[in-house]
């Protein structure tokens, strides 16, 4: 990663640098990083929710599960009907959340 050693100065009204910070602040991005993107015409994603972290994590969850149901389907072992019919459960009442945002 290259060294930011150069320094940049301006003045700017408060009104500006309080839109500013906002911005930033929105983006969970310190006011240089966000200037830096916003004037390079970098992508200036949002951040993701916590909302989003949870979902991501059942989601993980439920495919662990139903990997390990393959897995032992794919050895000729008997998987258990409640268990696929959980993860299903789970599945729908995930995307039912998914769906409401």
């Amino acid at each position: 990663m290259t060294q930011k050693t150069a320094r940049l100065s301006l003045r700017i009204t408060p009104e500006d640098k309080c839109s500013i910070s906002q911005k930033a602040k929105d983006v969970r991005l310190s006011v240089a990083d966000w200037l830096i993107r916003a004037a390079l015409d970098r992508e200036i994603l949002p951040p993701r929710s916590v909302w989003d972290s949870q979902s991501i994590n059942q989601l993980s969850r439920i495919g662990n599960n139903l990997n390990q149901l393959a897995h032992a389907a794919n050895m000729g072992l008997l998987v258990d009907d409640a268990a696929l019919r959980d993860i299903a459960l789970e599945l729908r009442a995930l995307r039912g959340q998914l769906d409401d945002l």
